[in-house]
């Protein structure tokens, strides 16, 4: 296990370095950036990515097409090969399937022939079709391997093998963090030191999503989804990153409804170092956000916060007012509310049962409201 004085030892070789200072303008992109260039310098480094790809020579490299990072094909061929470099953000199965569906499969045409998502940490969902994964990790170790045979000039070699030792060295700093960690979300201490080199967002991110496949993997969780279903809800539970924190979103979700009152969404968002109780329907009526909150008060799921003591469910909160909201778009109207208190136990064992009873609970009053219909 990598020890905290490890971990600074890393951050002060990354703070001090200018290679890794000129990525900070879009780490992604840097990288993505780097490998087309290592490409278009030599198209051996092709098997970096996909080692048993076929492709004729010569090779044509292009940079953000359609969104895609990298799209890799023959000059003469009609096979389009996708890298997805997911270093700072979270992959998204439908993003995936959307790049495949993009190129389609006309034999005719320019069509997708494979797929390569790159990340720190394995997707959190199974690749769609013709799609496979590979850790950064391994990626650099792969460049690293090669550059020597490559046909780079020496120059580029040196520079090259110097990228791959900083690059494996933001990886053993971010393994660390999740090593030292563990099963738990970040607190603001704990990333603190990863400001200083503008990483603390991946730790965010990257322990939200830790803890969806957490909660996802909880006994009760299947028993909960086929509960809902009996009234027509699904369970959802999706990770998220905002203001700066990592949100984990564990809902049961009806909005598509043809009979309004079933437009609803009840369940827990933990964002940061808040524990929230969540409540919303559709609809824009101006006064539509108290009624929301007074619904669910009566039912029990909202409660009546202490502003004078700043508790709520006996624990400590900061809010000032009874409910916080936040108002949907013009194209998407709802009203969403919650009332939230500081998580005092950030492992995701504390995190999971807590989720747990508030489920049970809310699994009670969406069968009230079907019932009532």
């Amino acid at each position: 296990m990598a020890s905290n004085l490890d971990s600074q030892e890393l951050i002060k070789e990354l703070k001090n370095s200018a290679l890794y200072a000129m990525s900070l303008g879009s780490k992604e992109l840097f990288h993505t950036n780097f490998w087309a260039w290592l490409l278009e310098q030599d198209d051996g480094f092709l098997k970096v990515f996909f080692p048993s790809a076929n492709l004729q020579r010569p090779l044509a490299v292009f940079r953000e097409q359609g969104n895609r990072d990298l799209t890799i094909r023959s000059r003469e061929g009609l096979d389009a090969l996708v890298v997805e470099n997911k270093l700072k953000s979270l992959p998204r199965e439908e993003q995936l399937k959307g790049y495949a569906e993009e190129l389609g499969d006309n034999p005719k045409k320019v069509h997708f022939g494979g797929g390569l998502l790159v990340s720190v940490v394995p997707p959190s969902f199974n690749l769609p079709q013709g799609w496979s994964y590979l850790p950064f990790g391994q990626v650099i170790d792969r460049i690293a391997s090669f550059v020597l045979e490559s046909k780079l000039s020496s120059e580029d070699k040196a520079l090259t093998l110097r990228y791959c030792t900083e690059s494996k060295t933001l990886c053993d700093l971010l393994a660390a963090y999740d090593v030292n960690l563990g099963p738990k979300m970040p607190t603001w201490e704990e990333v603190l030191p990863l400001e200083e080199i503008r990483l603390s967002d991946i730790v965010h991110k990257f322990k939200a999503d830790q803890l969806a496949q957490y909660l996802q993997k909880e006994p009760w969780y299947s028993l909960y989804q086929q509960e809902a279903r009996k009234w027509g809800y699904e369970l959802y539970c999706w990770p998220g990153f905002s203001d700066k924190r990592g949100i984990v979103d564990i809902r049961f979700e009806k909005l598509l409804s043809e009979n309004p009152k079933m437009n609803i969404a009840i369940g827990v968002q933990i964002q940061g170092d808040q524990y929230r109780r969540i409540a919303q329907r559709c609809g824009q009526q101006a006064d539509l956000t108290q009624k929301v909150f007074d619904e669910f008060k009566e039912k029990g799921w909202f409660l009546t916060p202490d502003l004078e003591h700043k508790t709520w469910k006996d624990q400590q909160t900061s809010m000032s007012k009874t409910f916080g909201k936040y108002d949907g778009r013009p194209d998407y109207p709802y009203r969403f509310v919650y009332q939230y208190h500081f998580l005092q136990d950030y492992s995701f064992a504390a995190i999971a049962a807590e989720v747990e009873s508030d489920l049970k609970l809310s699994l009670s009053i969406l069968q009230r409201i079907s019932d009532n219909l």
